[in-house]
């Protein structure tokens, strides 16, 4: 009787077991499952994109509103169920709640996404957004006969607009000759730092550009009358650079 008892019990743990192993490996259509995850994905970016407003039609009008794939009928009742670790199950059990979701619900769930992305999302830059084309340089005092057309120099930001030189810029400088008096061009370099005014874009560029001014400090590789002897000049002008598009 008592051998009886314990095939019993083994029997009942053979059962449970294969029961438990059954929940566990719940079958399910995989081909199915992923054309429905890249429909809706699909469909859940246009819905981001024209959510409170209709879409408009190539030839006037508006189109309507697509509507949204239907999932999988087995769907609900394998995420309800106990299965093994599957990403692409995981990822459909995921995206089948949010099909569930009410316009404001979805509405609270992208904005809350749209934050979290923006504030870990790194923020890249290329070398050419910090390259300055400069122009319409002069001094600062009315009287003086100095004015630099081109130049260029590199930036380095140090606030959300204010920025610094990060090496010695370069000038072609128009000024009067300390031996003639007469108005040459002379090399220069010079150091400071600008402000960045505003974004903008040109007719013709397909990149966004901004305005900058800049304050620097000229050093003259040859003296002239223009400045003191160590041949420096305080001088302002304006610059251009060219925005990544984003």
């Amino acid at each position: 009787m008592k051998a009886l008892l314990v095939v019993i019990a083994i029997a009942s743990s053979l059962l449970g077991a294969t029961a438990t192993a059954q929940d566990v490996d719940h079958p399910y259509d995989r081909d199915v499952l992923a054309r429905w995850i890249k429909a809706y994905e699909k469909w859940d970016r246009w819905d981001q994109q024209w959510f409170s407003k209709p879409e408009p039609a190539r030839y006037g009008g508006y189109l309507s509103r697509k509507k949204m794939p239907e999932p999988p009928a087995w769907l609900e009742s394998t995420c309800a169920a106990e299965f093994k670790a599957d990403t692409l199950l995981e990822k459909g059990c995921v995206l089948f709640r949010q099909s569930k979701e009410t316009p404001s619900q979805a509405y609270l769930r992208r904005h809350r996404q749209a934050g979290i992305d923006a504030h870990e999302k790194p923020t890249h830059t290329s070398f050419l957004e910090h390259v300055h084309f400069d122009g319409g340089w002069v001094r600062p005092q009315s009287n003086a006969r100095v004015f630099a057309p081109i130049g260029s120099h590199v930036s380095l930001m140090v606030g959300n607009r204010f920025e610094v030189f990060l090496l010695p810029g370069v000038l072609m400088l128009r000024a009067p000759s300390l031996a003639t008096g007469n108005m040459e061009w002379f090399a220069a370099y010079d150091y400071g730092f600008g402000y960045r005014l505003a974004n903008f874009q040109m007719p013709g560029i397909g990149r966004p550009l901004s305005l900058h001014v800049n304050f620097a400090r000229a050093w003259m590789l040859q003296t002239t009358a223009a400045g003191p002897v160590n041949s420096s000049i305080d001088v302002v002008g304006f610059s251009l650079t060219f925005k990544t598009r984003r």
